[in-house]
């Protein structure tokens, strides 16, 4: 039995390796619900008062994690208090340093290694995946219970975690578009709007990926074999 953590990845398992439908099930990755409790609730007054507004993003420096046009879409945003902070180390960090330099953004973008993700989604105000592709994107569900808006792309696992009534989805490689939703978010964060995807965002990742939910359905495919 194969165990695949998305839809998207059990498709690209049975193409990949050829293997049989009845011999892949999709289990998604668990996590524990309490390690991330929501900030306190934000509002524009507060924005008003501080020196800016943070977006953030968490994952390995990477060609698939797509931060070279988040940065680029950065470039496009001509609002000094509006603010990148990436997480994570990889291979792609001398060039991602170069892309900041060369865009003027040192100061407003910043890549701060490792992280504990659970005390990072407190300091940023909304959250971004910019994913070329995506298995599935637990990182994701980490920021839906930490109670930050999300802006992500429509690729793999990606649509599994979060959907159109849960987050604002764009495309993959369009800086232009990225921009723009990362404007009109931080423009419209204190609307009904933006606070329904964040309750649902919340709501669902909560029934799909407890982990004691998860773990029982682990015991079960191993009960069965």
């Amino acid at each position: 039995m194969v165990v695949a953590v998305s839809l998207a990845v059990a498709s690209d398992a049975r193409k990949r390796y050829k293997l049989r439908s009845e011999k892949v099930i999709v289990l998604y990755n668990g996590i524990d619900l309490n390690r991330f409790i929501p900030a306190p609730e934000k509002n524009l007054l507060e924005f008003s008062k501080r020196r800016s507004f943070v977006f953030g993003s968490v994952g390995r420096l990477s060609e698939q994690k797509g931060y070279i046009y988040l940065i680029q879409a950065m470039a496009k945003i001509r609002n000094n208090r509006i603010k990148l902070k990436i997480a994570g180390d990889g291979y792609l960090r001398e060039k991602l340093e170069e892309e900041i330099k060369k865009n003027n953004l040192t100061g407003r973008v910043s890549l701060v290694g490792h992280v504990n993700t659970a005390e990072f989604l407190k300091t940023i105000d909304a959250f971004v995946l910019p994913s070329i592709w995506e298995g599935m994107g637990i990182v994701l569900v980490e920021a839906a219970l930490a109670g930050v808006p999300i802006i992500a792309t429509k690729v793999g696992g990606i649509v599994e975690v979060v959907n159109k009534d849960s987050a604002i989805l764009v495309e993959p490689k369009n800086s232009d578009n990225l921009a723009k939703e990362m404007i009109k978010l931080r423009d419209n964060i204190n609307t009904l709007e933006i606070a329904a995807k964040i309750e649902r965002a919340a709501k669902e990742v909560k029934e799909k990926f407890d982990i004691k939910k998860i773990t029982l359905k682990y015991q079960e495919v191993y009960k069965n074999i």
